[in-house]
């Protein structure tokens, strides 16, 4: 039987300028797959997508799945607030 992996994801929320965290969201309904298609990019050389690594949803990634991610968040954040 093949193994399953659960995990808990918690996107990592800033204000802008601040130096510190605004807050946490749980994330950990997203299908694995969608996570390692958002960020296919930024991985590198960890051979397990969430082998304790940082992700940054920069601008450009977010424009390109602001649908997604808006639709997933159970808040709605602004860019120009909000680094994520």
């Amino acid at each position: 039987m093949a193994e399953k992996y659960y995990y808990q994801l918690y996107l990592e929320i800033v204000l802008r300028g601040a130096d510190y965290v605004f807050g946490f969201m749980n994330v950990s309904h997203i299908p694995y797959e969608k996570f390692y298609e958002l960020f296919q990019d930024q991985v590198t050389t960890e051979t397990f997508l969430f082998e304790d690594v940082s992700y940054f949803i920069d601008e450009e990634l977010y424009q390109k799945n602001k649908g997604f991610l808006n639709k997933e968040n159970q808040i709605r954040y602004s860019r120009k607030v909000f680094l994520v």
